[in-house]
């Protein structure tokens, strides 16, 4: 059922709200974790199987996954954003369209970057922060990942729209069935087949192919509104769709900038070991990303929908449930870290000089998740209520400008650990931008609210 028409056989009040917030969020936050495990297991067989340097390897490899997932997100939710608010005014037709528009540009996208990566992942890996020591396993992993480019791209599209097309479960089974195969694979050409990090990375692909093919059948058996079928392409539909998914796309491709940035630094400051380090840190971050953005991903065609159906006072509620959500499990996620920390990385590696800075590492940066699960919901009611503008912007200061210029200058005055405090300032300053631009905005609703009731002098009793 999807969410324009669950809104309209269950009505507008503030139990089938709570409903339809666990309804969509819960199956969300189980559908990205498990997207976000294929590659922290991938982690966990190879620097178990494998060792430190092939962590480090996948480390480098790390900014070209980043960018096609920028990509690929910025088509998603552009598209997704578009389909839930014409959902809303029960648009069904342009919903459709925006789904065909965004599938086509994910399919494009992914068949080039078999052709880019597949030709140049070694000079992409030096790119990297790669040195002659890791060049060739790092450049194995981007070659062999991006080989499956379309299979995890599609799955990651069709992920979004089976949810927002109202079978939120299907896309949490479909993930599941891909994580569950991703693992398999994992230890079978990691541990027995013995292939490294070409084998870590054929198994994230194969695992996302059995995603997809389950995906799929929600289309295949036509079980929502939404239909694979011929359409015209619109310039000002792919337009309309890559403005919307803008701000995501900044957001992750800053994700990718910030890999290099924090590969450069480490690389110079603590070698291959501090790559390795920085590896597992960012495997953790990868499950914290998983359950922020399965609460924004939950959260967002309720936004949408509300948002078209009722305007800003439609899409309150469901702001008000992502911000209490991701504030409430980032905290008792950065609790986790703080008192397990230590056991958790040994999940990777054992060398317990690698465990010991590893964890030094998470102490400092477990804050900045927490931060940054309101940057995330934030971002996601602006691109849900058509302030892509604003969205932009926070995402540019989040993902690119502080980070870049932060990254490189405060490491320089508090040495290694300064890396973690830049990343901290980022998300605390771009947060409160974020939160005031917010309030701003309801200021200005208030306002408008104020003066349409206000009477005109005609008619005024005499």
């Amino acid at each position: 059922m999807p969410v324009a028409s669950y809104f309209v056989k269950e009505g507008y009040c503030m139990n089938n709200q709570l409903k339809s917030v666990m309804r969509y969020v819960l199956p969300s936050i189980g559908s990205m974790l498990v997207a976000y495990l294929y590659v922290v297991i991938d982690g966990i067989f190879v620097g178990q199987g494998i060792g430190a340097d092939a962590l480090a390897a996948v480390n480098v490899g790390s900014p070209s996954v980043s960018f096609m997932t920028a990509l690929v997100g910025m088509m998603a939710t552009g598209s997704a954003a578009v389909a839930a608010v014409r959902l809303g005014r029960g648009d069904y037709n342009g919903a459709n369209d925006a789904f065909m528009t965004g599938l086509s540009l994910v399919t494009l996208v992914s068949v080039l970057a078999i052709a880019v990566f597949g030709f140049f992942a070694e000079p992409i890996a030096r790119l990297s922060g790669s040195n002659d020591t890791l060049l060739s396993m790092a450049g194995d992993y981007i070659r062999y990942y991006n080989m499956f480019a379309p299979l995890s791209a599609l799955a990651a599209f069709f992920s979004v729209f089976v949810r927002n097309d109202g079978n939120p479960r299907l896309s949490f089974w479909g993930m599941i069935a891909g994580g569950v195969a991703n693992t398999f694979l994992d230890w079978l050409f990691v541990f027995p087949l013995h292939m490294g990090v070409r084998g870590a990375a054929i198994a994230s692909g194969l695992g996302q192919g059995i995603a997809l093919l389950i995906l799929s059948a929600h289309f295949i058996k036509k079980a929502g509104v939404l239909r694979i079928r011929r359409f015209h392409l619109s310039g000002m539909l792919v337009g309309k769709v890559l403005k919307r998914g803008l701000p995501d796309f900044i957001l992750r491709i800053g994700v990718a900038i910030n890999n290099l940035c924090c590969n450069l630094v480490m690389l110079r400051l603590a070698g291959e070991l501090g790559l390795s380090a920085l590896a597992i840190v960012g495997y953790i971050s990868i499950l914290a990303t998983g359950i922020f953005t399965g609460v924004s991903g939950g959260i967002q065609p309720l936004i949408g929908h509300g948002f078209g159906k009722h305007g800003r006072a439609g899409a309150a509620y469901f702001y008000r449930a992502g911000m209490v959500l991701n504030v409430a499990l980032s905290v008792l996620f950065y609790l986790v870290l703080l008192l397990f920390g230590d056991k958790i990385t040994m999940v990777f590696n054992n060398d317990m000089e690698l465990v010991a800075m590893a964890y030094g590492f998470l102490r400092i940066y477990a804050f900045s998740l927490v931060i940054g699960s309101v940057n995330i919901i934030l971002l996601t009611y602006f691109m849900s209520t058509k302030k892509s503008a604003l969205a932009s912007i926070l995402a540019l200061l989040r993902g690119l400008v502080l980070n870049t210029a932060l990254i490189f200058t405060v490491p320089m005055l508090l040495g290694i650990n300064g890396l973690w405090f830049a990343l901290c300032i980022v998300e605390s300053v771009v947060a409160v931008i974020g939160l005031f631009m917010k309030h701003k905005i309801i200021q200005k609703d208030v306002l408008a609210e104020t003066m349409q009731i206000q009477p005109t002098p005609s008619s005024l009793p005499k």
